[in-house]
């Protein structure tokens, strides 16, 4: 008799509402982490297009004669900063997938880099992206081991600490903004951790609820930093639109600047401006989405 007077004499009640709270936790954790990981491809897609947008502003600037001095300068500006933010990007889905690598053929040894691997090369390396932190650096492949996984950490954390980055301890606090709850998406069930064979109905009550307590954090702080990708993500769709429009209307000006019109001189000032803007929307970190 597992009540008496609607007392739960052993537990059994106690222990069944813990279980079924935690896989409902679980279960509204993973619609979270798929949606930041829909929304992380979704950046990494809109800021590839924005890119791409910024290249055919320079192109199109470049193919103008007779330009005027603060027009080249601002062209060979936004050229420069375009170079960088490519060489940075490519950098980093570069190692991303060679940590996603390591980890499942598993020569690296770090938990939380298993867990973030699981948002795959793309996804991670829009998130590595717009934290702002990760650097150039060492080639990770041909690593293993401790090797591999400190040289990843080091280039999360912005490079070794010689080279004026923050080094694997900068690396580790990167990957503490990222809520992963690995045991959650491993795929294990609830079984296999020992939850329905344990006997002490109370003991593993109090275990589930203290895992659920863990799993209702991960809830929060992914759908916040789902909710920082979104904006992002808007912001650059908004900026691509606009710089679309501009380079869809300057392709019909003359390739002379000495025969622009007045209004085409004040297109080709915008056209230039707004991209320089949009430079600094590539390089938009989470910390100043809101």
């Amino acid at each position: 008799m597992a009540e008496l007077f609607g007392i739960d004499l052993f537990n059994t009640e106690y222990k069944k509402r813990g279980i079924n709270k935690l896989k409902e936790d679980i279960s509204v954790y993973k619609h979270s982490f798929a949606n930041l990981k829909f929304n992380l491809l979704l950046l990494n897609d809109n800021r590839d297009t924005l890119s791409n947008d910024l290249s055919n502003s320079e192109q199109i600037i470049d193919n103008i004669k007779n330009k005027p001095m603060e027009l080249q300068t601002k062209n060979i500006r936004l050229k420069q900063e375009s170079k960088n933010y490519r060489t940075f990007i490519n950098e980093v889905k570069d190692k991303s997938e060679e940590a996603v690598k390591l980890t499942k053929e598993g020569t690296s040894g770090s938990a939380a880099l298993g867990a973030a691997a699981s948002l795959g090369g793309p996804a991670l390396s829009a998130l590595v992206s717009s934290l702002g932190t990760a650097s150039t650096g060492a080639a990770i492949s041909g690593l293993s081991g401790a090797a591999a996984t400190n040289a990843t950490l080091a280039w999360l954390g912005g490079g070794s600490i010689a080279a004026g980055g923050a080094g694997v301890a900068g690396g580790e606090a990167v990957l503490g903004a990222i809520p992963i709850v690995g045991w959650a998406l491993s795929g294990v069930t609830l079984a296999a951790t020992g939850f329905f064979v344990n006997n002490k109905n109370g003991k593993t009550a109090k275990q589930a609820y203290k895992k659920a307590e863990k799993v209702e954090a991960g809830i929060k702080s992914t759908d916040l930093l789902s909710n920082k990708e979104n904006i992002l993500s808007n912001e650059t769709i908004r900026s691509s639109t606009n710089i679309e429009k501009l380079n869809d209307e300057a392709t019909e000006f003359p390739n002379d600047f000495d025969k622009f019109t007045d209004k085409q001189i004040i297109k080709i000032g915008v056209l230039v401006n707004n991209a320089l803007s949009a430079e600094k929307i590539l390089q938009k970190s989470l910390k100043s989405a809101s």
